[in-house]
């Protein structure tokens, strides 16, 4: 199966974050003040040369955001969503329809 380089990307970081040993220990407040650090790393990983996105790109970008943010409250509520294979597919089903509507069917 075929996943997008930015898949790999926010899945690695969702494994990483929840692989750390204060992952058990940060709540869920915590997790969600990850919000602009995250919106920083995927601007970072989609190598934008401009510094404020479009509008479309910046849609796109807080809705793989905001499903990051909703993958790491779910490994912190439930055991079985630390599962990698469950991780990617999450991601990539997110990605791949954020993109179909805010990139390839851009009205701004």
């Amino acid at each position: 199966m075929h996943y997008s380089p930015l898949t790999v990307h926010c899945t690695s970081l969702c494994l990483d974050v929840v692989s750390d040993d204060k992952f058990h220990f940060i709540s869920m407040s915590e997790i969600q003040s990850y919000k602009d650090d995250i919106y920083s790393l995927i601007i970072a990983r989609m190598r934008l040369t401009v510094s404020e996105p479009q509008q479309a790109e910046h849609l796109f970008i807080c809705a793989v955001r905001d499903e990051i943010l909703f993958v790491l409250l779910q490994c912190k509520r439930h055991q079985w969503a630390k599962d990698p294979g469950w991780i990617l597919k999450t991601l990539e089903m997110k990605i791949t329809l954020s993109h179909q509507l805010y990139i390839q069917h851009s009205f701004f």
